[in-house]
């Protein structure tokens, strides 16, 4: 047995379980990933104090290069967890301030007791040869064989029979010719059927941009196109290149607090979608075209890159809300949106929440996959 002592945080009307990584509130837990908790541990931690992004980001990703929406995305998600209640302070250019009166304090180390077994397993494999034993043979001796082939020698040659030479040779040669004539179609139908040169046997690698602020890309279906986020300065914008000329067309204009991400092309090639999640706001799922123009407003509270069905007649996207995720699908301008499926956090199996990921539509339009989180024994995954 081992005794843990358990530490709280309280503000408002949510407390933190540090052991068990558990924010509740009103006595009812919230759901949370984990960075998400480690996010919100490390701001209260500095309570009214500024912590820097670079800080942050060291902090709870200490091994691993991630972009600065990682970060971006956990702060969404606390304040969507934290009912918006104006916890998390951003101070622009710099980082984020958790503000609110926090109590802390530590359970008596009687009130809980972690029990941990260690078990110890051996396997043990022993064989038995009870008919030798009672027989009273050498188990060696029994497993070996004795073949006598003298009588099996005498046997054939009893049994010869001759065969005249000429006959022999007449008798080989046509299943000798047929073998022949196999091997010479099988090798025929190897080389023709064979690709010129396997997939991806040499690669170029060609470098696009130069200036080291590009961000999220995807290429059109055709490959003749590529659409990418720019970052200059703290303003994001997106650009659409044309691979064959390398000429760059501004899709949609800098904004300062734009956050871009799930950049999908329509499959003709002709639209790009995108999500644009503003400081503290929504995901907002926008359209616009490849030529550029006014990108056109489709769908609020938006999760996820959006996922285009086949004939891109229809679209689909994870939706998160405290203890509850769906997969909604709706017309490609928007209308006509519909939950297709729900989960919530009790449940064994249910629909992951992510940002990066989007759901996957099958080429026959029948079928839509995404990540699941499982709780099982050893945790979850």
């Amino acid at each position: 047995m081992s005794k843990e002592i358990k530490h709280f945080y309280e503000f408002g009307a949510f407390r933190i379980d540090t052991v068990n990584r558990l924010l509740l509130n009103n006595g009812e837990p919230v759901p949370l990933k984990a960075k998400a908790i480690d996010t919100l541990l490390l701001l209260i931690e500095h309570n009214g104090e500024v912590v820097e992004k670079d800080e942050l980001m060291r902090d709870l990703w200490p091994d691993s290069f991630v972009e600065e929406g990682n970060l971006t995305q956990n702060i969404y998600v606390l304040r969507k967890a934290l009912r918006d209640g104006g916890y998390i302070e951003t101070i622009p250019r710099r980082g984020y301030r958790f503000a609110a009166e926090v109590k802390e304090w530590d359970e008596s180390p009687t009130d809980l007791i972690l029990i941990k077994e260690k078990t110890k397993t051996s396997l043990s494999y022993e064989e038995e040869f009870e008919h030798e034993a009672e027989s009273g043979q050498n188990p060696a001796q029994a497993s070996q064989t004795v073949i006598d082939s003298t009588s099996h020698r005498t046997s054939l040659s009893s049994n010869k029979i001759e065969i005249p030479s000429r006959s022999l040779s007449r008798l080989l040669i046509w299943p000798a010719l047929a073998v022949i004539g196999v091997v010479l179609v099988m090798t025929a139908l190897l080389v023709w059927r064979r690709p010129s040169s396997p997939p991806f046997e040499t690669v170029n690698l060609a470098r696009f941009t130069t200036t080291g602020n590009a961000l999220r890309a995807a290429i059109s279906p055709d490959g003749k196109y590529i659409a990418h986020v720019i970052d200059d300065a703290g303003q994001k914008s997106i650009w659409l290149r044309q691979v064959a000329t390398g000429k760059d067309l501004q899709i949609v204009p800098p904004a300062r607090i734009a956050f871009f991400y799930g950049l999908t092309f329509s499959h003709d090639g002709n639209f790009v979608y995108y999500v644009d999640q503003e400081m503290n706001r929504v995901g907002i799922l926008f359209q616009v075209s490849s030529l550029g123009g006014t990108p056109t407003k489709l769908i609020e509270d938006v999760d996820s890159p959006v996922a285009l069905s086949p004939d891109d007649k229809s679209l689909a996207f994870i939706r998160g809300a405290p203890g509850l995720h769906s997969i909604v699908i709706a017309n490609v301008d928007g209308s006509r949106e519909r939950n297709l499926v729900s989960t919530r956090q009790a449940d064994a199996m249910r629909i992951g929440p992510t940002w990066t990921m989007p759901p996957a539509w099958s080429p026959d339009g029948k079928i839509i996959a995404c990540p699941v989180a499982v709780t099982g024994a050893e945790g979850e995954y």
